[in-house]
């Protein structure tokens, strides 16, 4: 793989940071993963916007203008001459050690690697299981990701998909992940807060409301995933995943419901739509 840091285009095996970068040494940095289709990256644009907004609120300096992360992206996707990949945004805030108030210089990484969607698990479902945990800082795709990584060795035990998180007022907030949906009475509704408002989330917003299905954005309890008639996830690379079954307990029949079917058409339309339009205006 060839990836970009810095500016600078590389082999993944001479890209190298330093041993006092506070990313490495902290956890004090960020992330953005995004997706591509055909070589077209979906939505770049709103992943920039999530970039500089994230940067700014951390009060970090990016290494660059947002025209020339645009560029380094671009090049990043072009040069591996992936058909689908996963595009990854690292920025940490630099090399300074303890001193990480004088950081002046970010460090910035550009990864692409192959990804291919499991079809299974949008057309059989997948299990998942409640936990109870709430990130301190959700906002942010933090690299800090520790009690990720113990949920996703939870999940193995479990041989669940997801791991749901429970705040400690007992309301569903999002995967460990992923962001939720569920279905009741032909509703849809999705947590308001304290969750990584994702762009593949907003999407589905969207595209929901654009077919005239009514979709609520409020908090619910853990009790409503079990009434629920059909639940599915969220994710960009992962794009709507069905869940049929939550700690153990069967979701509406069991199946892949008729809501989360028409959420999953709508946005492998929308997709092929925006590949079309983009690869038009590039001429590709």
């Amino acid at each position: 793989m060839i990836c970009c840091l810095n500016g600078k285009f590389i082999d993944e095996k001479e890209a190298k940071i330093s041993v006092l970068d506070n990313g490495f040494m902290f956890g004090d940095a960020f992330f953005d993963t995004m997706r591509t289709y055909h070589g077209v990256i979906l939505e770049l644009e709103k992943h920039l916007e999530r970039i500089a907004k994230s940067a700014k609120i951390l009060h970090l300096k990016l290494p660059c203008t947002t025209k020339e992360l645009e560029s380094w992206i671009k090049k990043t996707s072009r040069i591996n001459k992936l058909d689908q990949a996963r595009l990854r945004v690292t920025i940490s805030r630099g090399a300074h050690g303890f001193n990480f108030l004088t950081c002046k210089n970010s460090t910035m990484a550009i990864t692409c690697e192959p990804y291919i969607k499991d079809e299974k698990v949008a057309k059989n479902g997948v299990s998942a299981f409640t936990m109870n945990f709430q990130r301190p800082w959700p906002e942010i795709k933090s690299t800090n990701l520790m009690p990720m990584i113990q949920a996703y060795y939870a999940l193995h035990g479990k041989k669940s998909y997801e791991g749901i998180l429970i705040d400690d007022l007992g309301n569903v907030t999002e995967g460990s992940s992923t962001n939720i949906f569920i279905v009741k009475n032909g509703e849809i509704f999705t947590p308001k807060d304290k969750l990584l408002a994702g762009i593949t989330r907003n999407r589905v917003i969207e595209l929901a409301k654009k077919m005239k299905l009514k979709m609520h954005i409020k908090n619910f309890k853990k009790s409503a995933l079990y009434k629920a008639d059909e639940i599915f996830l969220t994710n960009r690379p992962r794009e709507i995943i069905p869940v049929i079954k939550v700690d153990g307990k069967k979701i509406g029949t069991g199946k892949v419901g008729p809501y989360t079917k028409i959420m999953i058409k709508a946005y492998i339309e929308f997709i092929a739509e925006y590949t079309v339009l983009a690869c038009k205006r590039t001429f590709c």
